[in-house]
């Protein structure tokens, strides 16, 4: 169906059926630029379902990214957890399938401890570990 700025005015069927199609297209929202004589509604509405799927992943990336916390406070947050949870290091190292001497370096911050070691502890918390 292709649409133009004189029979959308026009069309009572139109703007009773797809009022939020009317206001976009006189508003000129899509980027403030004017919109083409002849538009088709599929196209139109394509490009607003990216724009909005493009803003609602910027969005739950910035709601997301409060919770990120650097590495180096990883052994804080999982000691953190631990003791939220009411585990004993030796709870968790049983769980987690780590060493107690590992589990106390990764709490301490200990930078020699494995990358992998400090995933199978944050996944036996039911932890996120994210890096990037």
């Amino acid at each position: 169906m292709n649409l133009n700025k004189n029979n959308i005015s026009n069309c009572e069927t139109f703007n009773q059926s797809k009022p939020y199609l009317y206001r976009i297209m006189n508003n000129k929202i899509l980027d403030g630029t004017d919109i083409l004589d002849n538009v088709d509604a599929d196209i139109l509405l394509g490009e607003v379902r990216k724009r909005l799927t493009n803003a609602q992943k910027k969005a739950s990336l910035a709601a997301q990214s409060t919770a990120f916390s650097p590495i180096e406070d990883a052994g804080q947050r999982i000691r953190s957890e631990r003791k939220k949870q009411g585990l004993t290091l030796r709870d968790l190292c049983e769980l987690s399938g780590v060493a107690y001497a590992t589990l106390n370096k990764i709490e301490r911050g200990h930078p020699g401890a494995r990358l992998d070691s400090v995933g199978n502890v944050a996944r036996a918390l039911g932890m996120k570990l994210w890096i990037g």
